[in-house]
């Protein structure tokens, strides 16, 4: 959303964003469970019709004309210009639907946008073993005898169990994003929680989100439709997020072949 606006000021559309995440957690055992029913074909199959929930408009009749490509690594890393590596990272499967709702419903123009997001690695042998570590989890997750027995170890958390609160308050998340324009400004992003994001910090962004709906509501342009967090709360929602903990920082990487 940051990424679009500072963009939009300048006459340009997003184009295309990369999230580099940076993260220290646990899954809980809901979480994996959700996994494995993925993995097993035990959730609801995509439907074969071209109709996207996603492109539709508050209306209920109209397609956004604003169409997104999910360009993650979805199983192998994917070398970047700088040298680094994106690894593969599970959210972000989940994570390109909001942002895709986002920007479908704020678009007024015709671009695309492509949608790449992972954990990122500095070196090539970084990434190999964080790339080897990911693909060992989705084999235990899907070798049924070999994950029951873990968690009868109590290796893998049982529905119901997670991270404990020294794990949480010892986690931390990092996501730094870079957009380039329709017309090649590039602009930078950086988000962090100091806790683990995935469960200590998700309660305090549920919080202020409803704060946001009860007390803040007068600053809000939307009324009632399903819409994501970044476009029903957006600026007012990041807003209490700073105020409460977060830190968030945006950038103009290259202006006019200047750097600022």
């Amino acid at each position: 959303m940051a990424l679009a606006d500072m963009l939009e000021e300048r006459g340009e559309e997003l184009a295309s964003v990369t999230f580099e995440d940076e993260i220290q957690g646990a899954a809980s055992g809901g979480t994996l469970s959700t996994i494995i029913l993925g993995i097993e074909g035990k959730t609801a199959k995509p439907s074969k019709s071209k109709f996207d929930p996603m492109y539709m408009l508050n209306d209920g009749v109209t397609s956004s004309n604003f169409r997104s490509k999910q360009a993650s690594p979805l199983l192998l890393p994917i070398k970047q210009k700088d040298g680094t590596y994106l690894n593969p990272f599970l959210m972000s499967l989940v994570n390109f639907d909001a942002a895709k709702r986002s920007v479908a419903l704020r678009n007024t123009g015709n671009s695309n946008l492509s949608f790449c997001e992972g954990t990122v690695h500095p070196d090539f042998k970084s990434s190999f073993v964080g790339n080897i570590g990911f693909m060992t989890g989705l084999v235990v997750l899907a070798v049924t005898p070999l994950r029951k027995l873990l968690m009868k170890m109590k290796k893998i958390p049982n529905p119901g169990e997670g991270p404990t609160l020294k794990q949480m308050e010892r986690g931390f998340l990092r996501v730094t994003g870079r957009g380039i324009g329709n017309k090649g400004t590039e602009v930078r992003s950086c988000m962090y929680f100091d806790v683990d994001a995935g469960y200590r910090d998700t309660s305090r962004m549920l919080i202020e989100s409803g704060l946001t709906l009860a007390k803040n509501s007068e600053k809000l342009t939307v009324g009632g439709g399903v819409y994501t967090p970044g476009f029903a709360l957006g600026k007012v929602l990041l807003e209490r997020l700073k105020a409460s903990g977060t830190s968030f920082a945006t950038k103009f990487t290259e202006v006019d072949g200047s750097k600022l």
